[in-house]
């Protein structure tokens, strides 16, 4: 419908317009820090509501194919990941750049910056697609329930609310496995090492918690590698999807799990064993094309070589 249509290009832009009007023009560092911590959490909340209803959907119409013998679950799912992230590329590229003016002061812009950030968001949405995937492939009927805990897991271990260094010890483990702490760290590692509010005192020392590299310390990024960063991000995506995919074909099946996956070990050996016997006939075949053609060769004869043969034939 136009509705659903239109539900993650308005709500990310009025998403983005609030942040930036709630930290319009941002005169510390560390409201800076706090801007892009809440934006970061954007496709966290929203992708979820979008994916569930349509997958589902989606999953009851694959149950009729599979009875019939059609169907492909792969494909419904990736064509609800492409459906979704094409549908918010370009409102989160918006998102990013109102964002990005709305809250740095104009001597802080840099279009490259904002570049890497806009990629960011978009790997951002890509992996939280991919998660909502997976919830309803394994939760198809409590998914609606769990995915607010972990969006708000997500939110509790983005780096922001706790620093990685207080964080507690049996909680540290809630930012290895989160993407939103991976892509919040690599941003603030692009944004805050030029950020310098300027300070009325006289020491630097006193001036030092007023610049970016004070809260990068403080908050434990300094030594963040952004690159790095993203390609945690686009793996957990891919895990994500695969273990969605995994669940997906297991519920469909019937089978127990250990059932299910002897079964896969045994179409992979079928598949392999298929693919020996297809060279082996495709040589044969060769092989035997060739032979007829040695087989047809003709041989042609002069005038002179039959005169020489047969002397009492002159013609």
């Amino acid at each position: 419908s136009i509705g659903q249509s239109l539900y993650l290009p308005l709500i990310f832009l009025l998403y983005a317009f609030v942040i930036g009007s709630a930290y319009f023009q941002a005169e510390t560092a560390l409201l800076i820090m706090a801007s892009f911590s809440v934006y970061s959490f954007a496709s966290s909340m929203f992708m979820f509501p979008a994916v569930y209803p349509h997958l589902s959907k989606a999953l009851e119409m694959y149950k009729l194919e599979k009875a019939d013998g059609i169907g492909h679950s792969h494909e419904i799912l990736l064509q609800t990941f492409f459906r979704f992230v094409s549908i918010s590329i370009l409102p989160l590229i918006a998102c990013t750049g109102i964002l990005y003016l709305m809250v740095l002061q104009p001597q802080f812009w840099n279009f490259f910056d904002f570049f890497q950030i806009a990629v960011y968001s978009l790997a951002l949405n890509q992996a939280w697609t991919c998660l909502a995937i997976m919830l309803v492939c394994l939760f198809p009927s409590q998914g609606h329930r769990i995915s607010p805990l972990v969006s708000c897991a997500a939110g509790f271990a983005g780096g922001f609310l706790i620093p990685q260094p207080d964080m507690k010890v049996y909680y540290s483990w809630l930012f290895y496995i989160n993407p939103n702490f991976y892509g919040y760290s690599s941003m603030m590692r692009l944004v805050m090492p030029g950020i310098d509010i300027g300070c009325d005192f006289a020491s630097t020392i006193e001036c030092f918690p007023t610049t970016g590299e004070f809260w990068l310390e403080h908050f434990g990024f300094a030594h963040v590698q952004p690159f790095f960063g993203l390609l945690i991000i686009l793996t957990m995506a891919f895990l994500a999807f695969f273990v969605g995919w995994l669940f997906l074909e297991k519920r469909m099946s019937g089978l127990s799990l250990r059932a299910f996956f002897g079964q896969l070990r045994w179409k992979n050996r079928r598949t392999l064993y298929e693919n020996e016997v297809a060279n082996e006939e495709e040589k044969k075949e060769k092989e035997g094309v060739s032979n007829d053609d040695d087989d047809d060769v003709i041989s042609i004869k002069t005038p002179s070589e039959t005169s020489d043969e047969d002397p009492g034939n002159e013609e």
